[in-house]
C-alpha cells in the first residue's frame, strides 16, 4: 500500500510528457499522496533546484508526509571538491553553480539546510546516543525533537592514478509533527 501511494506522484508526472520537472507547481496540483507516506527520500536532488524553488519543494514533501514521518536529506555540501573544481564562469549565485549540461549545483552549510527545513514545517530529529534512565527526561527528549544534521568527510583515492578526492556532503534527517 505504501509503494503505491509513494509512487503516484512520480507516475502522474511521468504520464504527462509537458511535465518539467523544475516546475513544482505540478506536484500541488496531485492530492493522491498527500499525508500518507512515511519517508521522503532527498539523496542529491535538493542542489539542482535553484535556491528560490528549494522551499516550494520542501514544502512539496512536507505535504506528503504522514504526521511523524521522515524526510532523509544528503546533499553536496560546502567545500566539496566539485565545488573547488568550477571554473569561476560558472557561478550562477551565492555557493550556486552551472553544470556543462544545464543542471545546477547547490551546496549547503549546516544552517542552510536547518533555516530551509524547519522554515517548512519540520521539527528537529536527534538521535540520543546517550541513555537516561530518568523518565521525565526520556518524556522531554520525546516531545523535544532535535535536528540529525551533519557534515559527512570522506577521502577517497582513486587506486589507478592515486587521485585523493576529499568529499563533503551535508545529511539530515527531519520529521513532521504528530
Amino acid at each position: 500500500m505504501q509503494f503505491k501511494l509513494s509512487l503516484c506522484l512520480l507516475l502522474q508526472m511521468l504520464k504527462n510528457k509537458e511535465t518539467n520537472l523544475n516546475d513544482l507547481s505540478s506536484l500541488g496540483e496531485s492530492k493522491c499522496c498527500i499525508g500518507g507516506v512515511d519517508f521522503v527520500t532527498l539523496i542529491f536532488t535538493l542542489s539542482a533546484v535553484s535556491l528560490h524553488r528549494m522551499p516550494t519543494a520542501i514544502r512539496e514533501c512536507f505535504s506528503v508526509l504522514k504526521p511523524g514521518g521522515l524526510l532523509l536529506f544528503r546533499d553536496y555540501g560546502l567545500y566539496d571538491m566539485t565545488m573547488l573544481r568550477f571554473e569561476p564562469e560558472k557561478r550562477v549565485g551565492f555557493r550556486e553553480y552551472m553544470r556543462s549540461d544545464g543542471t545546477r549545483s547547490y551546496f549547503f552549510c549546516m544552517d542552510t539546510v536547518r533555516d530551509l527545513f524547519t522554515g517548512s514545517g519540520f521539527t528537529r530529529l536527534l538521535a540520543n546516543k546517550r541513555s537516561t534512565k530518568c523518565h521525565y527526561c526520556l518524556l522531554m527528549l520525546i516531545h523535544t525533537l532535535q535536528l540529525e544534521l551533519e557534515y559527512c568527510c570522506v577521502k577517497s583515492t582513486n587506486r589507478r592514478n592515486g587521485k585523493s578526492m576529499h568529499r563533503v556532503w551535508v545529511h539530515g534527517k527531519f520529521q513532521k509533527p504528530f
